[in-house]
């Protein structure tokens, strides 16, 4: 997997223009924010996969005509114990004031009936004001199983 020290027979490096390095942090951070900002459950080697995009974006590597493809080659349900779970990713030390814990994310089976009403209609209002083009986030409910 990402990160071991294995290289398995099968890389053919005469294919390979780039090598790009994350961290562990950045790549469980940036998964995080996938899921959160575009609603896939996505794993650790996705989240490596476009924080290297991020890392070129900055670095300028691509240009305005520049067509930028990503695989997220995981995902995220292998991770509940890990990246997903705030007392491993704080253990890790990967939080800081620039990466918060998402403490405040509460999922639909520990909510009582009074909250999920409210997140509801809460929801519903906002679904209202996003097809109405008022506002320009996306909402996300997370439901554990």
């Amino acid at each position: 997997g990402l990160g071991k020290s294995l290289i398995p027979s099968s890389t053919h490096f005469d294919v390979i223009d780039l090598f790009v390095k994350v961290t562990d942090e950045s790549s469980a951070h940036t998964a995080r924010n996938i899921t959160r900002s575009e609603g896939m459950f996505v794993g650790y080697t996705s989240g490596a996969a476009m924080q290297a995009i991020h890392q070129l974006v900055e670095e300028k590597y691509f240009d305005e005509d520049s067509k930028v493809v990503v695989i997220f080659p995981d995902h995220g349900s292998r991770y509940m114990s890990k990246i997903y779970n705030e007392e491993w990713m704080a253990a890790q030390g990967f939080f800081d004031s620039s990466n918060e814990s998402q403490n405040n994310i509460q999922y639909i089976n520990d909510l009582t009936t009074k909250k999920l009403e409210i997140y509801l209609k809460e929801y519903i209002k906002t679904k209202d004001h996003l097809e109405s083009g008022l506002l320009k986030q996306k909402v996300i409910l997370f439901f554990q199983s």
